[in-house]
C-alpha cells in the first residue's frame, strides 16, 4: 500500500505506516494476552465444576453406603417369608439384636469414613 499511495503524494509516509504497523503489533500482542487469560478462566471455571460434582458424588456415596445395611436386612426381614428369628416367633431380641446390628455397621462406617476424611 505504501509503495501504491507514493506516485500519488509528494510526501514520504514511511513513518505513519511504520506507526500503523507498531500499533498494529501491539493489538495483536494484547488480543493474545487476552485469548490466553480467556482460556486460563474458561479451564478454572472447568476445575471448579468438576470439584463441585466430585463433592456432590461423594457425599451420595457416603449416604448410600452407610444405608446399605438397613436396606439388605429391612428387605429379607420385610419380605413375607417365614425366616429364623422373625418376628412371627413372638421372639423380639433377634429384631433388636439385628437393629443394633445395623447400627453397629453404619456408625463403623461412618467412623472409617471419619478417619479416612
Amino acid at each position: 500500500m505504501e509503495n501504491k499511495l507514493k506516485r500519488f503524494s509528494k510526501t514520504d509516509l514511511t513513518p505513519y505506516y511504520n506507526d500503523l504497523m507498531d500499533h498494529m503489533d501491539k493489538i495483536c500482542n494484547s488480543l493474545d494476552e487476552c485469548k490466553e487469560m480467556i482460556e486460563v478462566f474458561k479451564d478454572t471455571d472447568s476445575t471448579l465444576a468438576t470439584n463441585r460434582l466430585n463433592r456432590v458424588m461423594r457425599i451420595l456415596t457416603i449416604i448410600s453406603t452407610i444405608t446399605l445395611p438397613f436396606l439388605a436386612i429391612s428387605g429379607i426381614f420385610g419380605m413375607n417369608v417365614f425366616a429364623p428369628g422373625g418376628i412371627e416367633e413372638g421372639d423380639i431380641t433377634v429384631f433388636i439384636v439385628l437393629i443394633v446390628l445395623m447400627f453397629a455397621i453404619a456408625g463403623g462406617m461412618l467412623f472409617l469414613f471419619k478417619r479416612r476424611r
